[in-house]
């Protein structure tokens, strides 16, 4: 028998992971071009006071972070706590 609940969480994470995956490239595109232009503008407007790497690096935490999301690892057995805690749900019914 399938959980409703299971299924409905499952159904999100996949949705998210899938959304996540499908932006991603674009995301990726504009860090690049967008950071590329501002070293330029930045190289060649004041070359001795550098300013463009914190774009690059707090743009790059978001950029990271939303690879995470679309490629990294699956939550942490989202249906063996779920069973177990079914588990854990028919025992305490039983007693």
């Amino acid at each position: 028998m399938s959980c409703p609940t299971h299924e409905t969480d499952l159904r999100l994470i996949a949705k998210r992971r899938v959304r996540a995956r499908f932006s991603f490239p674009t995301h990726a595109f504009w860090y690049a071009a967008v950071n590329a232009t501002l070293a330029v503008v930045n190289l060649a407007t004041t070359p001795h006071s550098l300013w463009f790497h914190w774009s690059v690096l707090g743009w790059g935490v978001g950029l990271a972070a939303h690879a995470w999301e679309a490629y990294g690892p699956p939550p942490r057995s989202l249906q063996a706590e779920i069973d177990a805690e079914i588990e854990r749900l028919r025992h305490a019914g039983a007693r």
